[in-house]
């Protein structure tokens, strides 16, 4: 399997010029988020940019039986309908990958952690942290595994990585 990555916006203007495009976290949670995540050494900072991960060749459109072609929603369609596909080398710059929405993911892990549960197994589970030196193989691979475990988990789910950079214009495809 190979994969696509995408970042999702409202604006038009960016997919022709991504140039300085950042995503932003819900600011209600922007606490909760910096504290889990430095208690846990889980990279994270409030300039990044969500990329959505999913197989290369999927769809969101389904031709049904009668003959007509249904739209299938998926969870990264929330932000926006207008697409940046990044090239295969936006692989390596990427810090981390979730299996769904990073800021849910952690926010579950966070209420895991305050009711006693099992943390460090539940992130195991749901968030695979890149290290630098990772190789470009490596890190592929792991995008395609979260891929696949965000798909078999979450209904109409994608798997969420983050660049912790605002995107530069060569990030495209």
């Amino acid at each position: 399997m190979e994969i696509r990555l995408e970042v999702r916006t409202e604006e038009r203007k960016w997919v022709q010029s991504p140039m300085g495009f950042r995503s932003t976290d819900e600011e209600s949670y922007i606490h909760t988020l910096v504290d889990f995540c430095r208690q846990h050494n889980i990279p994270y900072r409030t300039d990044f940019v969500s990329v959505w991960v999913m197989p290369a060749g999927s769809s969101q459109v389904k031709q049904l039986s009668s003959g007509r072609t249904a739209w299938i929603r998926r969870n990264a369609d929330a932000y926006g309908t207008e697409i940046i596909i990044l090239g295969e080398h936006a692989v390596d710059n990427l810090a981390l990958v979730s299996c769904g929405d990073f800021q849910n993911t952690i926010l579950e892990a966070d209420k895991v952690e305050k009711a006693g549960g099992d943390v460090e197994r539940y992130l195991r589970d749901m968030l695979f942290i890149f290290p630098q030196q990772m190789a470009h193989a490596e890190r592929a691979a792991m995008l395609e595994q979260a891929s696949q475990k965000a798909r078999r988990k979450i209904k109409l789910g994608d798997a969420e990585a983050r660049l912790l950079r605002r995107l530069i214009n060569s990030d495209k495809a």
